[in-house]
């Protein structure tokens, strides 16, 4: 059977959508870009070309995946986040354009001096890579308990050639080592135990539940890493935080009342959502 690309995405789209893809004729070009191996704008531009039959049959492989309603980063294996390609895969949560406000904080408020960072939860590593691509001077230590997670956060160290910089390590929340950071950053597990079942597909059945969840309020992992922070944190020091809906408050009053005379500013996403927690010590 013989497509061109026309009829390949109009039939694509139309799958798509009966599957409540948002998106769903962008994504069949990307999809079919992927496939074929031709930019995105050649598919566009050249309607009309067959599309190869090896080509076609991955095309209808990949478009069945995201009817499944696989995250559409998952089946493509990257997404960008701060400029940056990030590999990405069923073990790691898929970068949000939200959690750049963590990176563009750090950046904003790194002072003379600083030099160290700490990653806690670290998943892809797409905020390790972000920092230290940004701020050539640090040296960044990035954790997770997930070996599978932090395979692919070294597939990406290794992509951006930040080997030398970025430390990756195998441990609950902490590292074992007796050193205090600069600046502690962490994207942790914030969803509520008994919402994840109700979000979409995407994030419910393909992302790994142990990134997500937050415990019964969604607050665990903060006071988890709370109980430890004054061990880890240095003086001047930052801890930046990305927090889910109605937490800021709750986040802020955990670390303040951890870390003795520290201050606490709630960051503000671009929709206006407060999204960050920053502690300065």
């Amino acid at each position: 059977m013989t497509e061109t690309v026309r009829i390949a995405i109009n039939r694509a789209t139309e799958e798509l959508a009966d599957a409540k893809v948002d998106s769903p004729r962008f994504e069949a070009e990307l999809l079919l870009a992927r496939a074929t191996g031709w930019p995105r704008p050649v598919v566009l531009i050249h309607t009309e070309r067959t599309v190869p039959e090896e080509a076609l049959a991955k095309f209808h492989e990949l478009v069945a995946q995201r009817c499944r309603r696989r995250p559409l980063q998952q089946i493509l294996g990257d997404t960008e986040f701060f400029g940056l390609k990030i590999l990405v895969d069923e073990n790691v949560l898929v970068p949000r354009p939200e959690t750049e406000l963590l990176v563009e904080q750090v950046i904003k408020r790194w002072k003379p001096g600083f030099r160290t960072i700490l990653d806690i939860g670290t998943g892809s590593g797409c905020l390790a890579a972000a920092l230290a691509k940004n701020l050539p001077e640090c040296s960044v230590d990035a954790v997770d308990i997930s070996e599978p997670a932090l395979k692919t956060a070294r597939r990406n160290i290794e992509l951006h050639g930040l080997e030398p910089r970025v430390k990756l390590i195998s441990a609950d929340l902490f590292p074992e080592n007796g050193l205090k950071y600069d600046v502690i950053v962490s994207n942790p597990p914030y969803i509520p135990s008994d919402r994840i079942e109700g979000l979409m597909p995407e994030v419910s059945v393909y992302e790994p539940r142990s990134a997500l969840d937050g415990g019964p309020d969604g607050l665990r992992c903060y006071h988890r890493m709370a109980e430890r922070i004054g061990d880890y944190v240095a003086r001047p020091g930052l801890v930046v935080l990305e927090v889910g809906q109605g937490q800021a408050e709750a986040v802020s009053d955990i670390f303040i009342a951890s870390i003795e005379k520290s201050e606490a500013e709630i960051i503000p996403d671009l929709s206006g959502n407060k999204r960050a927690v920053v502690v300065s010590t």
